[in-house]
């Protein structure tokens, strides 16, 4: 967390009575010695502090120290040669100091503390020229030997010492442990993620980037036709990507083409002009109409509280207040029929202004082989460079390249992105891939550590259980000892607790940040202000890592611009984001992406042997052969996560699992003690498996309901007694939920605050999957448009095998473009994921009215 030199650097520059005061009283304190006391003034007599030793007869001894915060010189008649400091000290064995025994005391042995070195040559000439003072009566402490006692007696005195900078780098360095995920997995003996971890390659961009690297094309020349709204944002992306494309697919120049539809441009903005001030005119007759209504009804009121009050013949006076007010209600009315005439005529307007916008169209013909070509030329630019990277590269060379290809992804994922039907038909966009094939062209093979370095803003994306979090955390860790001042923020972590009311303090994006890591700070007993914090976000030395926007996009939803906006404010700092790959927030940050891959044969294998390098050799042989035997596990096991989850079954003598799903379900097993009952082995659970995969179900459940992770054990209990009330005792329940803790330890300690949660957020969606599938009054539809939610419905759709319904289902509610179609479909394997592309493109085709709805199809029909 510091080095030496670091220390007695700061040693040195701290004030001297502070440091005698503050840093070296309580160290020797520390040490032993009694009634330690400053005696610095001007009556010191070469006396800085007085401290007293017993030893083992009873016998008190009198030490005094000289603190000394000045390098020596070799001159004999400067204040600051060693030879002066020498005449003190023998000054100081004939003082006598008085203490509470009655008796006064000559120093028994005399200390010379100071913060600089003092070397040989200074000390021989010291005892040379001081034949009178014994060696053995002289203790001097130099800066390196006072940096030392400080590190091993006190070291709770260093962050005073070195300051804030000690106290950030101590506490905000993440845990270099994996106990929480080996506790998950009921491991007792905690590994060393140093001694497992192996890198894992990456890519280049998004998820959505892919397209970039795989599509190909069947370019034609097309007249394309685009609305006004399609019109502007063409016109913005060639504005955007002129200086990296010929705009050579445009038959004619940019600037023609503007100016021939300039004059419909003006006549479009004029109608939306005027279609504002018909709306405008027409909100104010109808509120003009609420008020006249609640008028009408008063006065009527007053109406039939005259009739309702009157003696049994109404008189005449009232007769004649009734009429006037009924002569006022039919003005009222009047006036309700004049307002909504007006309304139906400016509505009136409004349709032929909105039929004529409507009918704005501007006609381009495009030339989709130039086009196509430049893609496939910037392609192969970055397919050749991360070859040549992977051979042999520099620092400045990777940043460089990495820079240049971020602008080239951004610039051609315009074109991917824009949604008019005749421009993609001009490019003949054929995207016809699986995902995680067909990586090796753009396959990172080197440390992600690299790419950190290159002091860029990073967003780190990848599955569930890719290693983003340990990544991560092994680069923080590396810059531990340098000078970088990393701060690590587990986001799903901080902003649970953390509230801002936003119209009241009037937060805004940077604000908001800024006042997250000051509440993050102050957690962990760091305590900042925002001057000093903005000291750290003004140096090009500090790096902030949020790992897990993922799991904190729920709670707080503008996360991603927040983070932009403060990024833009505080550019000369790297900021790195970490978070599962689905979602289109990941779009809302602009930093340079990199995807974790999918280990790799060799890499797996590595890991694996890792695993087991203290462990059974023949255990490591049965967990590679098993991958060999097994087609889906070989693909399905590609992460650190799986990767680790199969090893530990393995540990437990299990059969291995042929399935993700499996998998999880032999884990659970495993932990809740169903095994130990098959086997008739004696176990310390004395709860029933199925309940405690029932409890543990809720809970997973509860928690993802409340966009968590964790909760205080008191919440989680009050809950599950209230939800299983019906079904089990209050003490099957207390005592499950122990269990479940431990021995089972599926429900694992979080965060060291009193939390649980289940390790890892992939086996809590596992058991929200479950619980899916096993309570039929769970509507899981109503969370598909919730990234938070991806996860475990594609786990309840495998343990369903209900993909087909799932589709059909979504498109007859017109819901098949929704960003959850694209992440089922690029997560599954075959044979579903044909089937799912046929269904997919039916209802797409439905969507733009290419075919018609019919619920009674063939699925072979669909084949197109």
């Amino acid at each position: 967390m510091y080095n030496k030199e670091k220390l007695i650097e700061a040693i040195r520059n701290y004030p001297e009575n502070n440091l005698t005061k503050n840093i070296i009283i309580p160290l020797l304190e520390t040490l032993g010695y009694n009634k330690v006391e400053f005696f610095g003034g001007t009556s010191e007599e070469g006396k800085d502090i007085v401290f007293w030793e017993q030893d083992l007869m009873g016998d008190i001894f009198l030490n005094v120290a000289q603190v000394k915060h000045f390098k020596f010189t070799n001159s004999s008649n400067s204040s600051s040669s060693f030879q002066t400091v020498a005449n003190q000290l023998s000054v100081c064995f004939n003082k006598r100091v008085p203490h509470s025994d009655g008796f006064t005391h000559k120093p028994a042995k005399v200390w010379l503390i100071t913060t600089h070195e003092i070397d040989s040559k200074t000390l021989l000439t010291f005892y040379d020229d001081s034949p009178t003072i014994q060696q053995d009566k002289i203790r001097i402490i130099d800066g390196a030997k006072l940096a030392d006692l400080i590190t091993k007696k006190t070291p709770e005195l260093i962050k005073d010492i070195l300051g804030l900078d000690f106290e950030i780098k101590a506490k905000l360095t993440p845990k270099f442990s994996n106990d929480v995920l080996l506790r998950a997995l009921g491991k007792d003996k905690v590994k060393d993620i140093k001694m497992i971890y192996t890198d894992v390659d990456f890519s280049i961009g998004k998820k959505t980037t892919e397209l970039f690297f795989n599509a190909s094309f069947e370019p034609k020349t097309k007249i394309i036709t685009l609305d006004f709204q399609e019109w502007e944002k063409f016109q913005r992306i060639c504005f955007e990507i002129k200086n990296d494309f010929s705009l050579s697919f445009l038959e004619q120049d940019l600037h023609i083409i503007k100016e021939k539809y300039l004059k419909k441009e003006r006549d479009y903005n004029e109608n939306l002009t005027e279609l504002q001030l018909l709306q405008e005119q027409i909100n104010y007759l109808n509120n003009e109409n609420n008020s006249i209504t609640e008028s009408i009804n008063q006065e009527l009121a007053k109406i039939n509280d005259i009739k309702k009050n009157s003696k049994p013949t109404i008189s005449i006076e009232e007769e004649l207040d009734i009429d006037n007010l009924d002569s006022i209600v039919k003005y009222y009315k009047s006036k309700i029929s004049l307002n909504q005439n007006s309304i139906q005529t400016q509505s009136r307007k409004q349709k032929l202004l909105k039929v004529k916008n409507d009918n704005f169209k501007v006609r381009i013909k495009i030339i989709g082989k130039n086009l196509c070509e430049q893609i496939l030329d910037k392609r192969k630019y970055i397919e050749s460079g991360i070859e040549l990277i992977n051979k042999k590269y520099s620092h400045k060379e990777l940043k460089d390249f990495i820079s240049k290809s971020e602008n080239i992804i951004n610039k051609c994922s315009k074109f991917f992105e824009f949604q008019n039907r005749d421009f993609k038909e001009a490019l003949g966009i054929k995207s016809n891939y699986i995902y995680g094939e067909n990586l090796d062209k753009i396959r990172f093979r080197l440390p992600i550590n690299e790419i950190f370095d290159t002091g860029l803003n990073i967003s780190v994306l990848g599955e569930a259980g890719a290693g983003k979090s340990t990544s991560l955390e092994i680069f923080a860790h590396k810059k531990k000892e340098s000078e970088k001042k990393i701060f690590f923020l587990s986001l799903g972590y901080v902003i649970k607790d953390f509230k801002v009311n936003f119209s009241k303090d009037k937060v805004e994006g940077p604000e908001y940040i800024e006042k997250l890591i000051i509440f993050y700070l102050k957690k962990i007993e760091i305590l900042i202000n925002l001057n000093e914090l903005k000291k750290y976000l003004s140096d090009k030395k500090t790096i902030i890592i949020f790992d897990g926007l993922d799991e904190a996009i729920k709670l707080q939803p503008n996360l991603p611009d927040f983070i932009k906006s403060f990024s833009e404010i505080y550019s000369k700092i790297q900021i790195i984001v970490s978070s599962r790959y689905y979602g289109e927030y990941i779009n809302k940050i602009p930093f340079f992406s990199v995807t974790l891959l999918p280990f790799t044969d060799s890499q797996r294998i590595e890991f694996i042997k890792k695993w087991f390098t203290d462990g059974d050799i023949s255990i490591q042989k049965k967990v590679l052969n098993h991958l060999i035997q097994n087609e889906e596990m070989d693909k399905i096991i590609r992460n650190p996560l799986l990767t680790t989850t199969l090893c530990v079954l393995a540990e437990n003598g299990l059969s291995l699992p042929t399935t993700e799903i499996r998998l999880y379900e032999e884990r659970l097993k495993l932990f809740s003690g169903y095994y130990d009952n098959v086997k008739h082995i004696s176990t310390r659970i004395s709860s029933l498996p199925s309940l405690l995969e029932n409890i543990a179900q809720k809970i997973a459940f509860h928690l993802h309901s409340c966009n968590a992770r964790e909760m205080d054990l008191e919440n989680i209990t009050k809950n599950i007694l209230k939800t299983l009330k019906y079904k089990y005792t209050k003490i099957e329940i207390e005592k499950g939920i122990e269990e479940l803790i431990s021995p089972c330890e599926i429900l694992v300690p979080m965060t060291g605050n009193k939390n649980y949660g289940f390790g890892h957020l992939r086996f809590q969606e596992h058991l929200v999957a479950k619980e899916i599938a096993s309570n039929r009054k769970i509507d899981y539809l109503q969370y598909i448009k919730t990234e938070w939610w991806y996860g475990p419905i594609l786990l309840y759709l495998h343990i369903s095998n209900d993909f087909e319904f799932f589709i059909k289902t979504l498109g007859d509610k017109g819901l098949i473009n929704s960003p959850i179609i694209n992440f089922i479909f690029n997560s599954i394997n075959d044979p579903i994921e044909f089937l799912t592309s046929d269904l997919i493109e039916k209802y797409k085709l439905i969507a733009t009215g290419g075919i018609k709805n019919d619920d009674h199809y063939n699925i072979e029909d669909l084949r197109f």
